[in-house]
């Protein structure tokens, strides 16, 4: 039997990766491509309490030019919400979660240790 969530929210990355290919003499290849990287965040509970999980992923998008591309990452991303970790040069000050799963990590009181 598999634990049941209780708690289940995705983030996308505002960082996206351009795979696009470009000939050396700037002539486009018609291959414009991207990933950009998503982050599922699940709480689930176990017998000894609740556990958090992060599970990465990649939405690829692509297009047969630029600005088709661009709609298709804003078509992919339009249901999620932007995940940007606030911090300080300090990593133990570093906001590493978005506020609403820190506010369910405070409510079901489940501690994270840094490593």
């Amino acid at each position: 039997m598999k634990a049941p969530i209780v708690f289940e929210k995705v983030y996308y990355s505002p960082t996206y990766f351009d795979n696009s290919r470009r000939r050396t003499s700037g002539k486009e290849t018609g291959d414009w491509s991207g990933v950009v990287l998503t982050y599922r965040f699940l709480i689930k509970s176990y017998i000894n309490g609740y556990h958090l999980k992060i599970e990465p992923d990649l939405i690829e998008f692509r297009g047969s030019n630029e600005d088709e591309m661009i709609r298709e990452l804003t078509k992919a991303t339009d249901q999620i919400e932007e995940w940007t970790e606030l911090g300080e040069l300090n990593y133990k000050y570093a906001k590493l979660f978005p506020p609403e799963v820190e506010k369910k990590l405070k409510e079901y009181k489940i501690q994270y240790r840094r490593q």
